[in-house]
């Protein structure tokens, strides 16, 4: 989104309205991505997450994949926010389905997110003398 941003910036002010760039971003934001990272010589592996991380229900290949982590992580990040209408559940992506012995719920995320935690609570007690 942030070269669109910066193009439409050195446009005349009267060309678009604030609305007209907000309605444009979702159509835009995949293409340009893809675009950006091609050429900066991406693998084809980065080339896809533009294009395939905001489709909850991509199958892409039979094994966990970069766009599966990203679209894994981003369902993930929605969850326990305000507006959960349109979020499918975790279990029901093909994401979540090549991931192999992991159990997903907010509860084992809460586990993981509590370890951590106390895992940089204990690294950062080594700094302190």
């Amino acid at each position: 989104m942030i070269p669109f941003l910066n193009f439409a910036a050195d446009l005349p002010k009267d060309f678009f309205s604030e609305e007209e760039i907000q309605q444009a971003l979702p159509h835009i934001k995949s293409p340009i991505g893809f675009k950006v990272l091609q050429n900066w010589d991406f693998s084809e592996e980065f080339l896809e997450v533009p294009v395939f991380s905001d489709n909850w229900y991509h199958t892409g290949t039979d094994t966990l994949s970069l766009t599966d982590i990203v679209i894994l992580s981003k369902l993930h990040n929605r969850i326990g926010q305000n507006d959960q209408s349109d979020l499918p559940p975790i279990t029901a992506i093909p994401a979540a389905s090549k991931l192999s012995n992991f159990a997903l719920s907010p509860e084992h995320s809460l586990n993981l997110l509590h370890e951590a935690k106390q895992q940089v609570n204990e690294a950062l007690k080594a700094f302190y003398f």
